[in-house]
């Protein structure tokens, strides 16, 4: 059990070291499954052998462990606020020149093609290039494959289906037209160099920040903000931490923040960033983190107690539904949560469960309504009024998400994605200043407390 443990905390360190990847809460257990899953033997067997394959210096080793602790599913057309936002504020500010775009983290190509289909409609063909970049080869063959399943079209209205795709035998291929624009590549968003094509006009890096650890995501954003022009967009996910940089000014528009590169502000940060290494392999030792000394908070609210225990059976449903939100799968994730519902104990997961199923699902008015059943049921769930918070301000609703992430903070201090729905509803609301608190808060919230 010792070696089982080890060798998958082994690769966990690694990935943390090269790509940045956090394991935190149900992460850790979702790599060891995907080991499992990916040899057909006992993770911890296979995870010794990819351990074996890396210290050999394999090439196709590292990148087949990223396959692995990677989530490689979207959709196409995703969020579609935040593609307005593209639509309507960006694009028309741009010009007569090339537009070069940027699409980081870009999965099995839903995203790059998303945005040709967009800048072809919005009479830019013939003069924008998306460069489409993501961690997992595996990913990025299927992007280059430009063949998807109805799945990946859930929510597609049909005229767009049928502009943008060719139905054949193997399913929906996107039509040639917006294929030729879009480059896909391996890259990893920690390299200090950015992918060729830039600087780009328009860089999307949309729930990836949040598989991170907040140092490299921090260094992720510089990276992104590095690959801008100056007057350039960045476009994150409503999830994702804020981008908090010298070089990036917030931009408040009626479909949501986005970020834009200042032409009088260096892109590099302050801060001194480490340059993405390949270590020797003998063994992973994750680097020393120089601890942070936050501010003493009073302590949080004793959460709503719950009587009795969670059964076995419904212990299995609620990792089988949190299995499901990491692999992708939201319609699983949903099954399994309202099964779950039927234990009173079990409840309040089940809930956070399925209200993330839903809006993974795109069903973001369905889910706002679970959210906010939840939170009648449960007040006292802190988690589920930050969830409440971010689902409020994908629906528009700025004033009323500032109000559930201040109740979220309220009852648990230590609540960093309470904080990013706060900063982002006060930044739209125009309080930059209250913005400015909650993000530092959010980062004190990552932050490891020192014991005095």
């Amino acid at each position: 059990m010792r070696d089982t443990r080890d060798a998958a905390t082994e690769l966990q360190a690694l990935l943390t070291e090269r790509a940045g990847l956090s394991f935190e809460g149900t992460r850790g257990r979702w790599l060891r499954e995907a080991l499992a899953r990916g040899g057909g033997r006992a993770s911890g067997q296979v995870a010794r052998d990819v351990l074996v394959r890396l210290r050999a210096g394999e090439p196709d080793a590292f990148a087949g462990l990223c396959d692995l602790a990677t989530v490689q599913e979207s959709f196409f057309y995703r969020e579609r606020r935040a593609l307005d936002l593209v639509r309507n504020e960006v694009l028309p500010g741009l010009g007569d020149g090339p537009v070069r775009v940027w699409s980081a983290g870009c999965a099995g190509g839903e995203e790059p093609y998303t945005l040709a289909m967009l800048l072809t409609d919005a009479g830019l063909a013939g003069r924008f290039t998306v460069v489409g970049t993501d961690l997992s080869p595996t990913a990025v063959a299927s992007a280059r494959a430009a063949t998807y399943s109805a799945w990946s079209l859930r929510g597609v209205d049909t005229a767009d289906v049928e502009a943008g795709f060719t139905r054949t035998k193997a399913g929906y291929e996107v039509r040639p037209q917006f294929r030729a624009p879009v480059s896909l590549s391996v890259h990893n968003l920690l390299d200090p160099t950015p992918p060729p094509g830039g600087p780009f006009d328009l860089v999307l890096c949309r729930n990836l920040l949040i598989y991170l650890t907040p140092a490299a995501a921090q260094r992720a954003i510089e990276r992104c903000a590095l690959s801008l022009r100056p007057g350039g967009w960045l476009v994150t996910g409503v999830s994702d931490p804020l981008p908090d940089h010298p070089a990036l000014e917030a931009v408040v528009t009626a479909h949501g923040v986005a970020y834009r590169r200042q032409s009088d502000r260096p892109a590099q940060a302050a801060l001194p960033q480490a340059p993405v290494v390949t270590p020797a392999l003998a063994p992973v030792v994750p680097a020393p983190v120089t601890p942070v000394v936050r501010p003493r908070r009073k302590p949080a609210r004793e959460p709503q107690k719950v009587s009795g225990r969670r059964t076995q059976e419904q212990e299995a449903l609620l990792a089988g539904a949190e299995d499901a939100l990491l692999r992708a799968r939201p319609a699983e994730a949903e099954r399994l949560a309202r099964l779950a519902m039927a234990d009173r104990a079990a409840r309040r997961v089940a809930h956070h469960v399925l209200v993330r199923a839903l809006a993974d699902d795109g069903r973001f008015a369905e889910a706002l309504q679970a959210a906010e059943a939840a939170v009648a049921e449960l007040p006292d769930a802190p988690e589920l009024r930050g969830v409440q918070a971010t689902l409020l301000l994908e629906v528009g609703r700025p004033a009323e998400a500032a109000v559930a992430a201040r109740q979220a903070t309220y009852l648990d201090p230590d609540q960093p994605l309470a904080y990013v729905a706060l900063a982002r509803a006060l930044t739209l609301l125009g309080d930059e200043a209250g913005a400015r608190r909650a993000r530092r808060n959010g980062h004190l919230a990552l932050a490891p407390e020192v014991p005095r």
